[in-house]
């Protein structure tokens, strides 16, 4: 476990190093604040969150803040504006991501304190606020907009934006358009889903291919497809298994995480269902993230299923849900047929 001291202390050179980053590494002209900003602007909240190797202690703090230069006060927030804003500098994160700047975020890690080298796990969380006179819109517009997941040898970001909906709503008597996240629909009363949300082509999902089973599977049929998806061509990298990840699963709120990953990250998701899909925690989980995709049935071609039994699960039904009965293939086939699934989708 971290002490007081090291963590003051690496959270001290943090905001120092952060603020020349984001002063400096980004297109948009952002400006570092070590206070909240208290004037009616939109602004984002940098914290640093530190958890040991066994995920026993953690420990959480704000860093800092920052705005963007000429982004002037407003009495009254422009809700679009806002999320659309939240789109634009998430966008640049991974544009400079991209660019290999975030790797000189490590330095920070290895070099203050060389005793937290070992086993110490970071992340960094980035979330957007503002201020306003008006108290609902205040509550509305916030959003945890990326998560950057650091250990010492390496770093990754992921987008936490929620999908955005396009809504037609009565407000101020008048009949207005708002593109906010889905979460953010209750807050007009009576609003109507005028467009399905299509994902920009920044948004490249982080995995090919995502697999959810119960454990019981693992020897016996798992591990072996994802060793013939490596041989097809599909990196480790590239597969959401929780084998490949263990590091990056070493974590508090792993599930929130998870659904995260498997609702937003991941191109095809496979579901092998069994009796024993039905009864585990980590399983309930992860089908939680999946089930709205099955639910909303417009994405129903980023959902593959395999079946090892004929149990019950909530929202599928074996006479109406097209699935492949495992027992009747190899693990080596079940992984030609998630490839071929996979290369169809992508046409």
């Amino acid at each position: 476990m971290v002490s007081i001291a090291d963590f003051k202390e690496i959270k001290g050179n943090f905001a120092n190093k952060f603020k020349e980053f984001i002063e400096n590494d980004f297109y948009t002209d952002f400006k570092y604040h070590s206070e909240e900003p208290h004037e009616c602007i939109q602004y984002w909240e940098v914290s640093l969150m530190y958890f040991d190797e066994d995920v026993t202690h953690t420990i959480e703090n704000t860093i800092g803040y920052f705005t963007i230069s000429g982004f002037g006060n407003h009495r009254r927030l422009n809700i679009n504006k806002f999320f659309e804003t939240n789109d634009k500098v998430t966008d640049e994160f991974y544009s400079v991501y991209e660019t290999g700047a975030f790797s000189r975020l490590l330095d920070i890690f290895t070099t203050s304190n060389q005793r937290l080298a070992d086993g110490s796990i970071f992340s960094i969380h980035i979330s957007s606020f503002s201020n306003s006179e008006e108290e609902y819109i205040e509550n509305m517009c916030q959003e945890f907009i990326i998560s950057i997941f650091l250990d010492c040898e390496k770093i990754s970001l992921d987008c936490m934006l929620n999908e955005r909906y396009t809504i037609k709503a009565a407000t101020e008597n008048q009949i207005n358009f708002f593109r906010i996240p889905f979460d953010k629909v209750c807050f007009f009363k009576g609003a109507e889903r005028v467009e399905k949300y299509e994902k920009k082509e920044h948004y490249k999902k982080r995995f090919k291919i995502a697999v959810s089973f119960a454990g019981e599977y693992r020897d016996s049929y798992i591990e072996h497809i994802m060793l013939h998806l490596q041989i097809k061509g599909f990196s480790k990298d590239e597969l959401l298994y929780d084998m490949y990840h263990k590091a990056e699963f070493a974590r508090p709120n792993l599930d929130i995480h998870l659904r995260n990953l498997y609702s937003k990250e991941s191109e095809l998701v496979v579901i092998f269902l069994s009796k024993e899909y039905n009864t585990k925690t980590w399983t309930g989980i992860e089908y939680r993230s999946i089930r709205p995709l099955i639910n909303e049935r417009t994405n129903d071609e980023l959902i593959m299923l395999f079946r090892f039994d004929d149990s019950e699960i909530d929202g599928l039904h074996p006479s109406t849900d097209g699935s492949i009965d495992a027992n009747l293939h190899t693990p080596e086939a079940i992984a030609e047929l998630i490839d071929q699934r996979y290369k169809l989708l992508k046409k």
